[in-house]
């Protein structure tokens, strides 16, 4: 009984390996044109270049000469936190920078305190103006966000 399922189970194997080596190919998707490479005759090499390779011209090969294709020029974003450091040309955001900066220096409560009264009249002014970029230029209106470190 063992013995019949041990010559089931060989039979089966060869079955399958026998399926396996004869069955027919997939067709290639490709022409064989367009999947084989170019041949390019290697230029003759004459017996004195072998004997003194120092005294052979260099020779040129033909994939050398052509050109990889140029990537275009990517401009990267420029970070949020260095942007902000940077002069603005809007008085208004201009204004709200500079106040900022007077406000993170101050040093005690007090003066805080005093400079919060011009920092609301900046900010809602600043967020006017805001509200108009972003219509009229979305790109430039995210420019001039306030960057996280000063939140």
């Amino acid at each position: 009984m063992k013995n019949s399922h041990l010559y089931r189970s060989v039979l089966a194997l060869v079955l399958l390996a026998g399926a396996v080596l004869w069955w027919p190919d997939a067709p290639n998707p490709l022409p064989v044109a367009a999947v084989a490479t170019p041949k390019t005759e290697a230029p003759e090499i004459s017996r004195d270049v072998i004997e003194e390779p120092e005294k052979a011209a260099p020779v040129a090969v033909a994939a050398a000469s052509v050109e990889p294709p140029a990537m275009p020029e990517v401009a990267l974003p420029v970070r949020q936190d260095l942007r902000w450091r940077k002069p603005v040309p809007e008085p208004v955001f201009a204004g709200f920078r500079e106040w900022t900066t007077r406000f993170t220096k101050a040093g005690t409560p007090a003066e805080k305190t005093a400079l919060v009264g011009e920092g609301l009249a900046l900010a809602e002014e600043r967020r006017n103006q805001m509200a108009d970029l972003i219509d009229q230029n979305p790109r430039r209106a995210l420019e001039l966000a306030v960057p996280v470190f000063v939140r």
